[in-house]
């Protein structure tokens, strides 16, 4: 599957409309609730008393994890970086200290940005990054970094989804794996390395390097599900549109299930990860 989708010419698979940012917003909460922080407290203790600072958020979306951290970090200037402007905020309800710009991260870096921030911020590229090189992908965010500074870089890779819950009295069992596991693991079955995160940072020359854990919320497992599905929902509209029939329909007769399974008990929650890291200070 994943096969099918490199040759288009933009590989993010996912939609950038209205309802998409909705989502990107509703996601970002739910991730907040499971770190209980927008910038680690390790980072945020070394940074705390710096008079000023150059953060930069990469594939920023709607922006909303910069403006967020934004009241928080008033000393602050922030990038925000994403190849489409489409789900930009109106800049005149932009904070001051808050600047948005577009830039495929797959292509060089504009030699402004080179060594120039203090903090790069990372999250969920995974519905980009199949199928590219992920050397040059990582060669471009780190070169951002000056000596010395942090990265804080949030993902997911497959198996994308677990699930829980029991069927409903009487009911069919549930499969396992689940028949949408299949699809996101042939699909997503390229960003595999994201998994060892830590190890490829460490490759490209990063130092103090930890991962962070982040399990599910408990009593968040409907909202948590939810998300999915509107995430799961949203990339078999990009499959129509951006692969063979036959693919787009395996997933939706996977979602389907998925679907119906909720409707007897099954919840669902997708797996992140976070891990910290920083370039070499100069000696």
């Amino acid at each position: 599957m994943a096969a099918a989708m490199k040759a288009h010419p933009d590989p993010y698979i996912m939609s950038r409309n209205t309802l998409a940012s909705g989502r990107l917003t509703a996601q970002h909460y739910l991730l907040l609730r499971r770190l209980g922080w927008l910038l680690h407290p390790h980072i945020a203790a070394q940074v705390q008393h710096c008079r000023s600072l150059e953060i930069a958020d990469v594939a920023c979306g709607n922006a909303i994890w910069a403006l967020d951290l934004a009241r928080e970090f008033p000393q602050a200037n922030f990038t925000g970086i994403d190849i489409s402007p489409q789900q930009f905020p109106p800049h005149f309800t932009l904070p001051r200290n808050v600047n948005l710009d577009v830039h495929d991260i797959f292509q060089p870096m504009p030699e402004r940005y080179i060594a120039r921030f203090d903090i790069v911020h990372c999250r969920l590229i995974m519905a980009a990054v199949y199928g590219q090189n992920k050397d040059w992908v990582m060669h471009n965010i780190i070169a951002l970094l000056k000596p010395g500074g942090y990265i804080q870089w949030t993902d997911a890779t497959i198996p994308l989804l677990q699930a829980t819950g029991a069927p409903t009295r009487g009911r069919r069992p549930f499969r396992e794996p689940p028949a949408i596991t299949l699809q996101l693991t042939s699909l997503f079955g390229p960003t595999e390395w994201l998994r060892r995160l830590r190890e490829e940072l460490q490759r490209h020359g990063l130092v103090n390097l930890f991962d962070v854990d982040m399990p599910p919320v408990p009593w968040l497992s409907r909202q948590d599900t939810d998300n999915a599905i509107w995430a799961l929902t949203d990339i078999h509209a990009g499959l129509k549109l951006k692969a063979p029939k036959e693919v787009s329909e395996k997933f939706g007769h996977a979602l389907d299930e998925t679907l119906d399974d909720i409707k007897q008990g099954r919840a669902y929650f997708t797996t992140y990860f976070t891990t910290i890291g920083q370039k070499a200070p100069v000696r």
